[in-house]
C-alpha cells in the first residue's frame, strides 16, 4: 500500500496543483518508508509534507505555488536532485536525497513549520566537561561535549551566530575565547584561553542552546527538565625542579592533587633531603601561578613559587626574605 500511495502521490501532486497534501493524524516516518522502489524527489516531498501537516500549496494567484511541482522542477536530469548547490544526490542514496528534499523544502519555506521534525530533530542527551577543575573556563584545553540524538550544524548549510549555551542561574556562554566544532550529533566547546569569570560548574543545568540546529536548520531541542552538566578529569600538576640558585642537580619532585569537595590543592614533595612537607599552598587558575612552603625533614624551609607556563616550563617567583633567589624546571598535569 505505502508503495502505491507513494507513487500515485508522486504523479498527482506534480500535476495537479489543486489537490493538498492532507496531513494524517499521526505520521511517523522511518528510513522504509522512502525505500519503496527508491523513490524520487517529488515523492519525497510528498511524504515529508504529509508527515509535517503541511500543504503543498502556497501563496495565492500569480504568488502563489505548488511545493511538490517546484521539487519536480528542481529534479534532474533524471531524478537526481541538487541541493544545496554542488550536493548531487542520486534516489538510490536514500538517507542523502531525502536530506536534499527536506532542505530543498525548508528553503522555501522558510519557517516557522518545516518538515521532517521527527527525522531529523535533534534532543540534547547529555553535557560532558572535561578539564582541570571542577569549573569550564579556568584553563586552555578544557571541554564541554554536547551529545545529541541526531546529527547537529553550525553553518555547514545555514549562516548561524556563535552558539549561545543557557543554563539555570548561570551566566550564558556566547563568546569568549572558544573554539566550536560539531561532529556528527556531538558538538564540542573547547577553551582557548580563560574566561574572566569561569563557568559553568560540574552539576550545573543547561536549559537552551541558540544557533545551533539539525539537518534541516530547525534549533537543537534541550528537555524541559534541562540537562545536567556532568563528569569531570581531576588532574593534579607534577613540578620537576632541576635547578636551584647556582646549582644544577637540586632535584625536587612535587606532585599537587586538586580536592573538588574542597577547591584546594593538596601535595608533596621528593627532594635532596628525602621527603618534603607541602603547606601553605596558594594556588590561582587564573595567573596559573602556583606558591607553597616546603620543608625537608631536616627542618630546613624554603618557599618555591612559579609561573606555570604555557609550554611546560616553570618561570620562578622571587619571594621576599627567602634565600632562593632563582629556580628552573617544567610541570605537567597528572591524574590524580
Amino acid at each position: 500500500m505505502k508503495k502505491l500511495f507513494s507513487i500515485i502521490l508522486a504523479l498527482t501532486l506534480v500535476m495537479v496543483s489543486s489537490i493538498g497534501v492532507m496531513a494524517a493524524d499521526e505520521v511517523v516516518l522511518d528510513i522504509q518508508d522512502f525505500e519503496i522502489e527508491f523513490l524520487a524527489a517529488p515523492a519525497v516531498a510528498g511524504l515529508l509534507l504529509e508527515e509535517a501537516g503541511i500543504d503543498n500549496r502556497y501563496g495565492n494567484g500569480k504568488n502563489g505555488g505548488n511545493l511538490i511541482k517546484d521539487v519536480a522542477a528542481h529534479m534532474g536530469p533524471g531524478t537526481i536532485f541538487e541541493y544545496p548547490e554542488g550536493t548531487v544526490v542520486e534516489k538510490t542514496d536514500v538517507e542523502a536525497y531525502r536530506r536534499a528534499v527536506a532542505l530543498f523544502l525548508n528553503s522555501i519555506l522558510e519557517g516557522p513549520v518545516y518538515v521532517t521534525p521527527d527525522l531529523y530533530e535533534a534532543v540534547l542527551e547529555s553535557v560532558l566537561y572535561e578539564g582541570y577543575t571542577n569549573t569550564f573556563g579556568t584553563h586552555v584545553g578544557e571541554t564541554l561535549t554536547f551529545t545529541f540524538t541526531n546529527n547537529v550544524f553550525l553553518d555547514e548549510y545555514f549562516p548561524t551566530e556563535e552558539p549561545h549555551i543557557i543554563m539555570s542561574g548561570v551566566s550564558t556562554i556566547g563568546t569568549g575565547p572558544l573554539e566550536w566544532s560539531c561532529v556528527g550529533n556531538v558538538f564540542t566547546m573547547t577553551t582557548t584561553g580563560t574566561f574572566n569569570t569561569a563557568r559553568p560548574d560540574v552539576g550545573d543545568l543547561v536549559t537552551n542552546i541558540l544557533y545551533l540546529y539539525d539537518e534541516i536548520g530547525n534549533p537543537v531541542v534541550v528537555p524541559t527538565s534541562g540537562i545536567v552538566v556532568d563528569g569531570i578529569v581531576v588532574p593534579g600538576y607534577a613540578l620537576h625542579i632541576t635547578h636551584v640558585n647556582a646549582y644544577d642537580g637540586y632535584n625536587h619532585e612535587y606532585v599537587f592533587s586538586y580536592d573538588p569537595n574542597t577547591l584546594e590543592l593538596i601535595g608533596f614533595g621528593i627532594g635532596i633531603s628525602s621527603t618534603e612537607t607541602i603547606s601553605g599552598i596558594v594556588w590561582d587558575p587564573i595567573s596559573n601561578t602556583l606558591k607553597f612552603i616546603a620543608t625537608y625533614s631536616n627542618g630546613y624551609t624554603w618557599y618555591p613559587a612559579f609561573t606555570l607556563d604555557s609550554g611546560g616550563t616553570l618561570s620562578f617567583i622571587e619571594i621576599s626574605g627567602d634565600n632562593v633567589w632563582d629556580a628552573t624546571g617544567t610541570w605537567e598535569f597528572v591524574l590524580n
